[in-house]
């Protein structure tokens, strides 16, 4: 039974062009990294950014990563 592989969550959002290659080698479509520059526009599937959530951050917190882009 094949499986689909669409999206790679890379640890710690720790990634090179290497890692990229061998996600895509492996079959995943899309990659996650790790707040640096959230919410920018990208091409590249593999470099998807991704915004932190963690116990203790409340809304409002939230939303100013939002507005503040990080």
């Amino acid at each position: 039974m094949a499986r689909t592989r669409f999206g790679i969550l890379y640890p710690f959002g720790m990634y090179n062009q290497q890692i990229e290659n061998l996600a895509k080698q492996a079959g995943y479509e899309a990659g996650l990294t790790f707040d640096q520059d959230a919410w920018q526009p990208t091409d590249n599937l593999l470099e998807l950014k991704r915004i932190s959530v963690y116990p203790g951050l409340d809304v409002i917190k939230f939303l100013e990563k939002l507005k503040n882009n990080k």
